[in-house]
Formats: C-alpha cells, structure tokens, sequence
C-alpha cells in the first residue's frame, strides 16, 4: 500500500547559530519531555514544510528558522524546505521539482499529484484544488486546539468556504479522486461553454445588423456603366476588407483583455475596502474575535495586523498595475478608432469620384453590400465553428454529469458509515467513553460534552475516521501526528486508555509521532526523542549536524 513516511526533520537558525536534527522510526515515535522544552515546536516542524501554517511565539519568528523534512512516498526520497512562514521549495531523489512555490497556487496541485490528492473546495466562488492543511488534517491532533476544537488544529482553513462536509466525505472515502476529478470537469466545461455561448451571441448579433443594413439595398441598379470604376473599387474594397479585417480582430483582442483587467480592478478593489475594514477592526478591538465564517476565535495580535498591512500591500499595488494596464490598452483601442476613421474618410473619396460618373446609382450602397456579403460569409463559418463547439462542450458535460452519478455510489456510502460507526464504539469501549449517537452515526458532528470526555471523544472521532479512510479512500495516507494527548486534567488510568488506544487502533502501517510528557506504563515498539532545553528546541551543540542536512538545499 503506498503511504507517506517522515524519516528525518531539521531545523536550522542562522541568527542563533543552533539547529535540531531527530530521525523518525517508521511506526511509533515518542517526543518525550516535561513543558516548554519545545515538544509542540517540534511536531509543528513536521508538517509546516508541506505548506500548513501554524500561529508561532515571536521569540520563535526571531530566530528565523529554516525547516527541512525528508519524506518517502511511494519508495521515492522527497525533501521540502521552508523558511518559516515562507514559501516551500520541493526535491524528489535530490531534483528540485518546484522552487519558492506558494501554498495555494502552486505547492497544492504539485503535493496533490505526488499524495493522490484531489478534494476541490471553494474559495472567492471558484472551485480550486484544497491547500495541503486539508490533507494533512486527518492526521494531525493539535495541542492548543486540536483537543478542544474539532479539526482547528490549522490556520487559514477559512479561506474555503463550507468545507466541512465535503472534507468528511473525502477523507472517509464516500467520494473519491475519480469524483472530484468529474467535479473539476463539469465546472471546466461550464466555464468554456459559458465563454463560447457569449461569443456565438456577439456573432449571431452582428450578423443579425447586417442582414438588417442588406434590406435596404435596391439589387436592380445597372452598374455596367461604372464597369471601370469598379473594377477600380473592387481592388481598393478588398485592401480596406483586408484592413478591417485586422482592425475587427486586433480590436476584439484589445477590447477583452481591457474587459478583464477591469474586472480584476474591481476585483482587487473590493478586496483593498475589505482588507482596510478588516484592518479598522483590528486596530480597534483588542482580544479576541470570532471568524466569520466558521466561528472560530482568532488572536487580534500585532502579526494578525501586520497580515492585514502586508495583503493591504499586495492589492494596492496589483491595483496600480492593473490600472497602468487598463491605460495602456485604451490608448490603442483609441488608435485603432482613430485609423478606423482613416479607412471610412478615404471611402467617402471613393464614393464621391463615382458619384460625379453616376448620380443615379449609389456606389456607397453597391460597396456596402459587397461589404456585408463578404462579412456575411465570415460570420456563418464563425458562427457554424462557435455552434459546433457549443454542442460538443454541452455532450462532454453530459458524458461527465453521469459519469458523476454514477461515482456516487449509495450502497458503498451506507458500508462506509457503518464501518465507521461500528469503529467508533468500539474505540469507545477501549477508551471507556460512551459515543453519544448523534457523533457515532454522523462522520461530521460537533462533540458537546465536556471536560476529560470531549478529549477522548475527539481521539475516537479522530482513529474511526482514519481507520475508514485507510479501508476505503484512494488518497496516499500521511503519518499521524499527536501533540500532548493530556488535556482536561485526564486521571492516570485514562491517560492508560488513551495511550493504549492510539497504539493498538491506528491503523497497524501507519506512521505515528506522539508528543507527551511521560507513557503511562503503556510501551510502544520504536524510537523516542527526549528534550531537556527549557524554552529552546534548538540547540548550539546541534548546529554542525544540522547545517550538514540542510547544506545541498540552501541557495
């Protein structure tokens, strides 16, 4: 079965000159040490290269860290290495495969294809490819909110809206890569269709004025007379057909990009008043303050600010190009309408010098007809291309729509929540709790109760749902990270359970780093790291053997 195994991270400071270096046993890895000696710096190491994001202590963000993970997927050697908070560079057996990338747009879809992952969600009403917290959430419980709020343990999630039940649905397998992979599809084509519908309305439109404009011609006018002038004209009408030509294409060209420029600017407007509101309200509230969105609570701290200033920044000066933008190209839409009037003043010469040969027949009228069949013939090809496109993108969305109903399988939906439901309870038997049945039949529910119960609840939620996701889902599972499991004042003999159910329910070819001060009696086969430094994870000593780790992947 492929999976994804942590074999090594390190962390490195260049301004304390300290580093930290652990390797990592492919089964249980215990991070054992008293508080403050940087037990949940360390598992957040784990994760924080693969693009997840952590609120981290100031004196943390001082020392500027550099953290670098080495991973095995699939038998291949991966290396990810981060400046903290920055942007995450990635090597498969020693190639760099992506440099700097940036979470969502770019690091998401390259970590996608290399776990298997490809559970969409929406963000600013566009359907994207879900950051990498949304895979590694499954497998990680965290130490300050992991264990009193129910898949918190990240920042940012917030950035995709309603997220939660298409999140359980993927990860217990219910949907699959192949469903969202129809999903990306349908929502491609509705984009392309949309496009070419709008186009094949421009040209049924144009062609529509100029079958008006050809009724008014009187097609009994003899021109034998002016056979010469026309002969002429007819060189001359197909130099200007020629120009117009260009003139219809290099203008549409300009006329869009303008058009969505100006929908970007008001885009990145709307954006600028809403991060200045954002900012006014930090600035003038302290403490705490819910998001709107999911609820949770978020530090209005000094970096939280800073955030708002830096995404401030950002806008303003994508607003200014955008702008420059916009200038730049109504200066040549106005110069293509100022040749235009060019073309029509040397037209109206040429009607006047046949107009003086016969006054009785209108060379104007004889050049725009000629002008309107030739365009004519022009727009029934466009729009015959436009049709057929229309109605083959409409075929394919079919195709893909039943495709789609198809991958929704409601048997298999029913075999996963039983399975998950009869795990559930039977975790719930090793870790003593009665699973209220509100959380047992439903793979996203809130957990209400309180106290030591809601710790071990949370630990049967989060083992049911990995067990579920090992049997059914096709995405390559990632190593579970545990932070701290003693919360809410748990007696020895529960602290007994909890151990005890995390090493004999995880699924058994599952890589597990739990973060704890002492076992409890309980013993697990591997390897466990023990931290002695109070309020440093780094260490002096330590700095060489890091420095040597992270030597071939500094620039």
């Amino acid at each position: 079965m492929k999976k994804m195994i942590f074999k090594k991270v390190g962390v490195i400071s260049f301004k304390e000159n300290a580093g930290k270096v652990v390797k990592l046993h492919p089964r249980f890895t215990l991070i054992k040490g008293d508080n403050t000696v940087g037990k949940t710096s360390l598992v957040r190491c784990l994760l924080h290269p693969l693009g997840v994001d952590f609120s981290a202590h100031p004196r943390w963000k001082d020392a500027q860290p550099k953290v670098l993970l080495e991973a095995e997927v699939d038998d291949k050697r991966y290396h990810f290495y981060r400046d903290w908070g920055g942007n995450v560079s990635v090597y498969r057996e020693g190639e760099c495969i992506g440099r700097d990338l940036s979470i969502t747009r770019q690091l998401s879809p390259l970590l996608a294809e290399i776990l298997e992952f490809n559970l969409h969600l929406t963000s600013k009403k566009k359907f994207i490819q879900a950051t990498p917290a949304f895979k590694l959430l499954p497998y990680y419980i965290d130490q300050k909110n992991g264990w009193t709020r129910d898949y918190q343990g990240f920042e940012k999630l917030s950035q995709f809206q309603n997220w939660q039940d298409a999140y359980f649905q993927y990860h217990s397998g219910i949907q699959s890569n192949e469903y969202y992979r129809l999903k990306c599809k349908i929502n491609d084509l509705d984009v392309s269709l949309a496009d070419q519908k709008g186009k094949l309305n421009d040209l049924l439109l144009v062609k529509r004025k100029l079958d008006e404009a050809g009724k008014s011609i009187d097609e009994s006018k003899d021109i034998s007379l002016l056979k010469q002038e026309i002969n002429d004209l007819i060189s001359l009408s197909s130099e200007y057909n020629e120009k117009i030509s260009k003139f219809k294409k290099k203008y549409y060209t300009l006329y869009n990009k303008r058009n969505e420029a100006q929908s970007c600017l008001t885009v990145v407007n709307s954006r600028i008043n809403e991060i200045r509101a954002d900012l006014k309200f930090a600035t003038e509230n302290d403490g705490e303050f819910p998001c709107p969105t999911c609820g949770a609570l978020y530090d209005n701290s000094l970096a939280s600010r800073f955030s708002f200033s830096e995404d401030l920044s950002y806008c303003l000066e994508r607003s200014s190009e955008l702008k420059e933008a916009i200038f730049h190209l109504n200066s040549k839409i106005i110069k293509i309408e100022n040749d235009s009037i060019i073309l029509r003043q040397e037209l109206q010469q040429i009607h006047k010098k046949i107009d003086t040969r016969n006054k009785d027949f209108s060379m104007r009228e004889y050049l725009e007809e000629e002008g309107r069949r030739f365009y004519l013939q022009t727009f029934y090809s466009e729009i015959s291309e436009c049709s057929d496109v229309v109605d083959e993108y409409d075929k394919m969305k079919k195709e893909a729509q039943k495709n789609l109903k198809n991958a929704q399988d409601a048997q298999k939906t029913q075999t996963i929540k039983k399975y998950y439901y009869d795990n559930i309870n039977s975790l719930g038997i090793s870790l003593d709790v009665e699973i209220p049945d509100q959380v047992a039949s439903k793979i996203y529910c809130a957990i209400s109760e309180e106290g030591s119960l809601h710790t071990r609840l949370v630990l049967a939620k989060k083992i049911a749902l990995l067990q579920t996701n090992f049997k059914f889902s096709d995405s390559i599972p990632c190593p579970l990270v545990v932070d701290t499991p003693n919360q809410q004042d748990q007696d020895k003999g529960n602290m007994n359970k909890i151990l005890s159910t995390i090493r004999d329910y995880t699924p058994p070819n599952l890589q597990v780093i739990l973060a704890l001060r002492k076992t409890y009696d309980v013993e697990f086969s591997g390897s466990v790291i023990e931290l002695h430094n109070k309020k440093s994870l780094l260490n002096v000593d330590e700095f060489d053997e890091a420095l040597d780790f992270f030597a071939p992947y500094l620039s």
